[in-house]
């Protein structure tokens, strides 16, 4: 007879296993099984996020006996930190073949941590006490960080790959175990194309940095001049997603015979123009010999249309403080008039005289002055970059308007408090 009664007690265990498998993806445990009743879980994850993966938890109960006499029970998770009771539910004669949780609690939050069940009951006059650790509840993304050595770069053509390479410093963290299959660090252009990728699903932990030389993954050469935004995407383990990014600029390398200089600076991408080459002493009026440089700063503008360009006009200390912010100005102006005439749409350009300020050699020489004196053109990395908003305000006008003169300018700029002295600016200004 006992033996009858141990093959029936197998038979039900088994069949409830392969309900409770035909009706959910994984039993993770059986646990707690007695002569009078056993309890079984559909898994130990819970990530109530709303994205429909691992948002519930069933316990099947099943009563080996089916007569059996059931005088109270109660079913309870409790915070394995805290032993605070996150759910509980109780009743008399009748068990629910399935409690279900959902990671929250009476009050409907989410309750992250380490959890375990407790089954309490008094069946056919035993007290029965089911208790099992191990149920984890997180809804918390993984945190990312990604950092780049630099964010401009010089894409070399002749070379096909970057001057430089970029260099990406990665960074992962979670309580929990990251899913590598699905972490991905990706290369996209303004179009959200990818134009390069990594994934490292056989890595056994991601990189802390990742080399670039600029290479494309579709057609296996350096990517094209433009922005490129660099994100890191992960997921945990409970399918809990994160994800960060960021942008550089890139940059074609000017070719052996340039008759300018293209340097790299925080702001963005430098041409630097002699005033020498340009216009005569303590002249406004672009010389001859200016249009092989500027032409060839034009092919670069045009290179990048959807970028702002700031022109600043300079000069050196020789002189009166005045006539020489005056004269930085008109330079600058003569560039920029010269840049609209060719094809450059005015509003891209603003036009600054800064005098002598900002020099970027000693006045004390003939040579250190004449570095001085210069134009600067400057493809400004982000579109929406302006001059120094603490200083310089945008001028709306309803109508087009030509300054005529430095006084007038400074006028225009009466309204904002900037003095006129200490830098004159025109920004958007159409040509009649």
């Amino acid at each position: 007879m006992k033996k009858i009664i141990s093959l029936i007690l197998v038979l039900f265990v088994v069949s409830s296993l392969s309900y409770a498998l035909t009706n959910k993806d994984e039993i993770v445990n059986v646990t707690g099984i007695t002569d009078t009743v056993s309890v079984n879980n559909s898994g130990n994850k819970l990530s109530p996020n709303g994205d429909d993966t691992l948002e519930n938890i069933d316990f099947y109960v099943v009563m080996p006996q089916k007569k059996s006499k059931v005088k109270n029970w109660s079913f309870s998770i409790i915070n394995k930190q805290t032993s605070e009771v996150a759910y509980n539910l109780m009743g008399k004669k009748e068990i629910p073949a399935v409690i279900t949780w959902n990671g929250k609690n009476e009050a409907g939050a989410v309750v992250e941590g380490s959890y375990g069940y407790i089954f309490t009951a008094d069946i056919n006059k035993e007290n029965i006490k089911i208790a099992q650790d191990g149920i984890i509840v997180d809804i918390t993304p993984p945190y990312l960080s990604i950092a780049l050595q630099k964010d401009t770069f010089f894409a070399d053509k002749e070379k096909n790959k970057f001057e430089k390479e970029l260099s990406i410093v990665l960074n992962t963290g979670d309580e929990n175990k990251i899913d590598l299959s699905k972490t991905k660090l990706e290369i996209v252009n303004t179009r959200n194309k990818i134009v390069k990728s990594w994934s490292f699903s056989e890595e056994k932990v991601v990189p802390g940095v990742i080399y670039w030389d600029g290479v494309d993954d579709i057609y296996g050469t350096v990517v094209p001049a433009g922005e490129y935004s660099a994100i890191f995407k992960s997921c945990d383990e409970f399918n809990n997603n994160s994800s960060t990014f960021s942008t550089f600029t890139v940059f074609d390398k000017a070719k052996g015979d340039s008759k300018i200089v293209v340097k790299e600076e925080p702001r963005g991408l430098l041409v630097n123009l002699s005033s020498n080459i340009l216009f005569a002493s303590e002249k406004a009026v672009l010389k001859k010999e200016a249009a092989a440089s500027l032409d060839e700063t034009i092919d670069l503008l045009n290179t990048y249309p959807a970028n702002k360009v700031l022109i600043e006009g300079y000069t050196d200390s020789t002189g009166d403080n005045k006539k020489n912010l005056k004269l930085s100005y008109d330079r600058a102006k003569a560039v920029y008039s010269y840049l609209v005439k060719k094809g450059i749409r005015a509003d891209r350009l603003t036009a600054v005289g800064y005098g002598s300020k900002n020099p970027i050699a000693t006045n004390k020489t003939a040579v250190g002055r004449s570095q001085n004196r210069r134009v600067n053109i400057i493809i400004l990395k982000n579109m929406d970059e302006q001059t120094d908003k603490s200083k310089n305000e945008k001028i709306k006008q309803s109508k087009p308007k030509k300054i005529q003169s430095v006084e007038e300018s400074a006028s225009s700029f009466e309204q904002i408090s900037v003095p006129s002295e200490d830098v004159i600016e025109v920004i958007e200004i159409l040509e009649d």
